[in-house]
């Protein structure tokens, strides 16, 4: 599964530089990290705060699903979950 925000960063042309400026981070690294593959061990899920900042500065085209490797709910198994409503 492809990293929601560096596909965007790519589509939008912007350096990790520009995207850590449109985003209010301090330095290239910050947004990098958002941006590597999940399985990257330097790789973050952003804080609560750099979420709503990157889901309003793509206009929504990034959200906080964005960020979980979650796979197609047909994937995972239908088995109801216990006591779940």
């Amino acid at each position: 599964m492809t990293n929601g925000l560096e596909r965007w960063r790519k589509e939008k042309g912007l350096s990790y530089p520009e995207l850590g400026r449109l985003l209010s981070l301090t330095g290239a690294y910050s947004s990098r990290r958002y941006c590597l593959p999940f399985s990257h061990p330097s790789y973050r899920v952003p804080a609560r705060e750099v979420m709503l900042r990157i889901y309003f500065a793509t206009h929504g085209d990034v959200t906080p699903n964005d960020f979980y490797d979650l796979r197609p709910i047909e994937f995972y198994d239908s088995t109801p979950i216990e006591g779940a409503a």
